[in-house]
């Protein structure tokens, strides 16, 4: 690769030369015409004689960056990213120009990954090339704040043990103040509605909430430096590969995947990778970010040991999360923010499945980059179907739905991403939701009314920034933009990631309601008890076959 951009570079050095009448010699090879761009900038001369001394002078002055390229390149295959920032962190006067090299190093793979990313989503949702560059420049930004978090010195007060938090307040949390300690050996699981401000207090009490921005009063004081790992795990993440953080990881996910490339991980595995990364830090707190949501069985029970453990040694913890009773056999303490919707009722009969045929995929392999992840596809889905397909982490469940939605015809099949961010192109949710009813032809507050089935309360101020909404509602902004489309089949990846249980009730509700349009659904997920209350046909992955759960759940 960095052959090429070496190559690359002295080419377009050379046609620039060419170009711009840089190419000028005694032994002319070419005369090609010659003349001025107009006012104002006729002070510009194109074209004009090209000759070997010209081009043989250009060549030389671009070697010296072409060498510097492959150089870099040759660099990059001997050291990792994450050694080259450590070596950095020892080199005296040198650490900050060092530093700033090692991660920008870091970040082209995982760039140029979501760039691929969000091009998906962009096809996804129809929108035109040029609407790419905000969800980029996003993307960007979060991967920046993502190291940012990783890299800050806690600003706040630091103490011997134990974590104190004083008449806390922030806009993002409501008016009541916040006070709580919590001493070491001690877990605290904060719980709320979707968008209650649990992800903000999580970013408050990792002391670099004044740095990201975050308005607040009060004080907080921590054990020592915090350790967070958030919803979005890959921002924080150095390396392109899971050697590059992880030599010998302990999760069993994680296992044989020491090569595998960060970007190439399901989020699941993404979320563990960041947690091994966290625990080696050897905070003295640790702070997750509803690290549950994309987990399997076994994932969860290993998590919880490694709590366990942690805490036994001393360790405070605090994690957000919508479903606290995973965490009952640690004894932990709770602390709700705002208030819990009551519970809607909703009254279904049965769902009958057309006869018709809406979806008849088959395929003998769908890889991963070199990895094979499911031989002989086989999936038929019919008119108000909904098939849920179950599988460990890592398995293809996320991989087989974008193949899935890559081969459909336009509008018979929509997708939702797995990062539902990748969807948005505007600046606000209003002129989000205004521009998905724009694009799908729809009267306009469809889409508003769409989410507005999904979560009980929308957010008040139109004009937030999509990105700043909570994971649930940004998801069920995504979710309600994809049912304006009106397909024949929706997929849908781990669509309660994030949903507190009013919020899981009322996308269910959703659900059945579009299976009453007609529109079949697929979509995966870890959650066996959101599965059980959908009536749906379950598959599973195994062994890198698809097959139907003998287990029938209704």
């Amino acid at each position: 690769m960095a052959s090429l951009l070496a190559i690359a570079f002295v080419f377009t050095r050379l046609a620039y030369a060419v170009v711009f009448g840089g190419a000028g010699g005694s032994t002319t090879l070419v005369n090609l015409p010659q003349f001025r761009l107009p006012a104002p900038f006729s002070h510009i001369q194109i074209f004009g004689p090209i000759a070997l001394e010209g081009l043989y002078a250009n060549l030389l002055s671009a070697l010296p960056f072409a060498l510097a390229i492959i150089g870099f390149g040759v660099l990059a295959s001997f050291l990792r990213p994450a050694s080259f920032l450590s070596l950095a962190n020892r080199s005296g006067f040198l650490k900050n120009l060092l530093s700033a090299i090692a991660l920008g190093w870091a970040q082209l793979p995982s760039l140029a990954s979501a760039l691929r990313r969000i091009e998906f989503a962009r096809r996804l949702r129809g929108e035109k090339r040029h609407r790419m560059l905000v969800p980029i420049l996003e993307t960007t930004v979060a991967r920046a704040l993502g190291m940012a978090t990783r890299l800050a010195r806690p600003s706040g007060a630091v103490t011997a043990e134990g974590l104190k938090v004083s008449d806390f307040r922030s806009s993002r949390l409501g008016s009541d103040p916040i006070s709580f300690s919590l001493a070491s050996g001690e877990i605290m699981v904060i719980e709320g509605p979707t968008g209650s401000g649990k992800s903000s207090l999580l970013l408050a009490l990792s002391q670099t909430a004044g740095e990201m921005g975050m308005d607040f009063s009060g004080e907080i004081i921590t054990p020592g430096r915090p350790s967070l790992v958030q919803q979005q795990p890959r921002d924080s993440i150095w390396g392109p590969r899971v050697e590059d953080e992880v030599s010998h990881p302990s999760f069993s996910a994680l296992k044989g995947k020491t090569r595998f490339s960060v970007e190439s991980l399901s989020e699941g595995e993404a979320v563990l990778l960041a947690i091994e990364v966290a625990f080696r830090q050897d905070p003295k707190l640790l702070l997750l970010d509803e690290p549950m949501a994309a987990l399997d069985e076994i994932s969860r029970r290993e998590l919880i040991e490694k709590l366990a453990h942690y805490q036994s040694n001393g360790g405070t913890v605090v994690v957000a999360e919508h479903r606290p009773e995973l965490y009952n056999s640690l004894a932990p303490r709770r602390l709700t923010l705002g208030l819990q919707p009551p519970k809607p009722a909703f009254d279904f009969k049965p769902m009958v499945v057309g006869h018709d045929l809406v979806l008849d995929y088959l395929r003998q392999r769908i890889e991963a980059g070199e990895n094979l992840l499911l031989e002989k596809v086989e999936i038929q889905v019919h008119q108000s179907e909904l098939i849920a397909i179950e599988g460990p982490n890592g398995s293809g469940k996320t991989t087989l739905l974008k193949t899935i939605a890559s081969s459909a015809k336009a509008r018979e099949i929509a997708m939702v991403p797995e990062l539902a961010s990748d969807f948005f192109v505007t600046t606000s949710l209003e002129d989000e939701l205004t521009r998905a009813d724009r694009l799908a032809k729809v009267p306009a507050g469809f889409t508003k009314d769409t989410m507005a089935s999904i979560i009980p309360v929308l957010p008040t101020n139109l004009s937030t920034h999509p990105r700043d909404l909570s994971a649930g509602t940004q998801l069920a902004l995504a979710i309600a933009m994809q049912l304006s489309y009106k397909p024949k089949v929706l997929l849908l990846d781990e669509p309660v990631k994030g949903f507190d249980p009013v919020a899981r009730e009322l996308i269910s509700h959703t659900l059945k309601c579009v299976q009453e349009t007609g529109c079949a659904i697929l979509l995966a997920t870890h959650d066996k008890d959101f599965i059980a209350g959908l009536n749906a046909t379950r598959l599973e992955i195994s062994n890198r076959t698809l097959s139907p759960v003998q287990e029938v759940l209704s």
